[in-house]
């Protein structure tokens, strides 16, 4: 069986403003994407092809060696410990599927703290101190301390998350008038598999250690696949193209033992442009989750079935079975039923492949689809929007001799959905928040959305409400984490 790493290590122990300046630095990173040429194939870095990025003089003789990426490359690479406080109870395993109100006393069932500390990496993006790095690595971080190459420590502070690309952006303040040594941004759509890349991190805390391996697949969920040799501790760090160009963040690897199996995944580098975008304009909002461009749309992947029913060679795109009333996708011209090829020119080869190259455009952006539709394929453009709040969200807080209890519960909206980081399209209830005070906390969490109380189906906040007053109310079904899980009083 495939595991899926992610390349943090972790071990439990008892117990700036940005300005216009930046905007403008991360606007000219990823220039290229705003003007992909129609049908452009995407062709190698000629900068990361010349021979004196790989090769070294010794003597009379000039040698094969990435010992000029390294040197470029590893000065922008930090290393992040991170530790958080976080609350364990015994008896949690208990509560799901069977009675848990015969099984809760709350004198044992109060939560103990640990502390948790994570070691992972990260790049420097800009010479002000903005360092890019996985969400996953300063997770609720109660401190985060950076170390850079020259061995000097900085407490960090976290300014983005994205914790749906598994990216964070933090702040270092460097002394007065420094720049830091900030890496080049490249561009990791001419990336063509065969192509040589390096990975600089610090695996099981040995600090910048550089591998080398070629690009195995693309698109493959989005992901950057390599051979590259990636381990513990490679998490949030870089992965660099021959000229010593930023074109990946490391995440994760498959393997059996949790070690390096030639089988690792990088996050494109374009897809921070939200969350760079949010940071460098100063964007406040009501979560600490990146805003990204909304399009308001559902779609599935073309089977074979399919495929031969609309007249496709292959089965390749995803169909929009789906569309918001009230989004630009419906606004832009776009119909339930078409097939969407590309986006941007780019093709598309399935439905999680979609959803990722979604999460990498901010808001206002201007998008292009080729779709086919009856037989005809067309371009159809617009800018996507901030996600809408309809249904408006009808906040209660629940209260009375039931199993919800000290829920605050919402109608689910898109713009919600966003709000709470989830990632489901589901239209119901969602749990917002539960008060620990109340014995039942650990059943429940904020973004569980209510499917049904008592096999009775739910779609908004007053009809849980009606449901709640019938007697007898015994099992609730909840969906989280795309499972469904059933809870019984």
């Amino acid at each position: 069986m495939k595991t899926f790493f992610s390349l943090t290590t972790v071990g439990l122990l008892t117990l700036s403003s940005a300005n216009a300046t930046l905007l403008d630095r991360v606007k000219s990173w990823f220039n290229y994407a705003e003007h992909t040429e129609k049908n452009e194939t995407p062709k190698a870095n000629d900068a990361s092809t010349t021979p004196e990025n790989i090769s070294k003089t010794v003597g009379q003789h000039q040698l094969f060696s990435f010992a000029p990426v390294a040197k470029k490359v590893t000065p922008s690479i930090v290393n992040i410990y991170s530790q958080r406080v976080v609350k364990q109870n015994p008896m949690e395993s208990f509560f799901f599927g069977r009675g848990f109100f015969d099984l809760i006393d709350p004198r044992f069932s109060m939560p103990r703290e640990a502390i948790q500390q994570s070691l992972g990496s990260g790049v420097i993006l800009d010479e002000s101190g903005v360092i890019i790095t996985n969400s996953h690595v300063v997770k609720d971080a109660s401190e985060i301390k950076v170390v850079l190459a020259d061995g000097r420590e900085f407490e960090a502070t976290l300014a983005v998350k994205d914790d749906k690309l598994d990216l964070a952006l933090l702040n270092i303040k460097p002394e007065k008038d420094e720049k830091l040594p900030a890496i080049k941004v490249g561009n990791p759509n001419k990336l063509e598999v065969g192509d040589w890349v390096v990975a600089v991190g610090n695996p099981f805390g040995l600090e910048h250690t550089v591998t080398t391996g070629i690009v195995s697949a693309l698109g493959r969920w989005g992901f950057i696949q390599s051979d590259v040799a990636i381990n513990p501790g490679n998490s949030g760090g870089a992965l660099v193209n021959t000229a010593g160009e930023l074109v990946g963040i490391n995440n994760f690897i498959i393997s059996k033992t949790g070690t390096s199996n030639g089988l690792g995944f990088a996050i494109p580098i374009d897809m921070a442009r939200p969350a760079l975008e949010h940071m460098a304009k100063g964007d406040k909002s009501k979560s600490p989750n990146v805003e990204r461009g909304w399009a308001g749309l559902t779609v599935q992947s073309v089977s074979q079935k399919i495929a031969k029913s609309l007249g496709l060679a292959v089965p390749r795109g995803v169909i929009i079975n789906r569309i918001h009333a009230k989004s630009p996708a419906r606004d832009g011209g776009l119909m339930e039923g078409d097939v969407i090829l590309a986006l941007n020119h780019r093709p598309i080869h399935d439905e999680r492949s979609f959803n990722y190259r979604m999460w990498g455009f901010p808001q206002n952006e201007k998008v292009t689809f080729t779709v086919m539709r009856q037989g005809k394929k067309m371009d159809i453009a617009f800018n996507l929007k901030h996600p809408v709040y309809t249904p408006a969200p009808n906040r209660k807080l629940l209260r009375g001799n039931h199993i919800l209890s000290g829920v605050t519960v919402a109608n689910l909206s898109p713009g919600l959905e966003a709000e709470l980081g989830l990632d489901i399209n589901q239209e119901g209830v969602v749990i917002e928040s539960v008060k620990e005070t109340s014995p039942i906390f650990i059943a429940f969490k904020p973004g569980d959305v209510i499917l049904e109380v008592g096999g009775e189906r739910i779609e908004n906040v007053e009809g849980l409400i009606k449901a709640l007053q019938s007697n007898g109310i015994n099992r609730i079904k909840l969906l989280r984490d795309n499972q469904v899980i059933n809870i019984a009083s």
